[in-house]
């Protein structure tokens, strides 16, 4: 029984030095980041707006049952049927969107944290790391 709450201890050490680690990381990460901080707004703001149109469905197929399909009002109905499928379309567009954007805004953040890596490398005494990575095959 001992041994087990050693074991456990332990354990939670080691998760909360992870999240120390974890976020040195990430405020590191993020100043690379920096320049790029209104693709990173512009991509919030479209999670939101992909948010709502998926939970805007359900209340849509609510007031379609609600108020349409019980009184048999087959020309609302139709129109619900079409704004629903404007909400798919939006709602997948939104996504599409955001994926998009943070692509975008990552590519240059991954590579100038790349090149400060192979930088650093670079400057390590190792003859076999120096040989490696030679200006030649640095990215531009």
């Amino acid at each position: 029984m001992a041994d087990d709450n050693r074991e456990n201890e332990g354990f939670a050490e080691e998760e909360l030095q992870v999240k120390v680690y974890d976020f040195r990381l990430m405020k590191r990460l993020l100043g690379f980041a920096a320049r790029y901080w209104y693709l990173f707004a512009l991509a919030v703001i479209l999670l939101f707006a992909s948010t709502a149109a998926d939970l805007a469905r359900p209340y849509l197929i609510g007031v379609a049952i609600d108020d349409f399909i019980k009184k048999g009002d087959a020309a609302s109905l139709s129109r619900m049927g079409v704004y629903f499928l404007l909400l798919v379309v939006s709602g997948f567009l939104f996504n599409l969107l955001q994926i998009y954007v943070l692509s975008y805004a990552a590519s240059p953040s991954y590579s100038t944290s790349g090149r400060n890596c192979f930088r650093t490398c670079r400057s390590c005494p190792s003859p076999i790391l120096t040989k490696i990575l030679s200006e030649d095959s640095l990215p531009a």
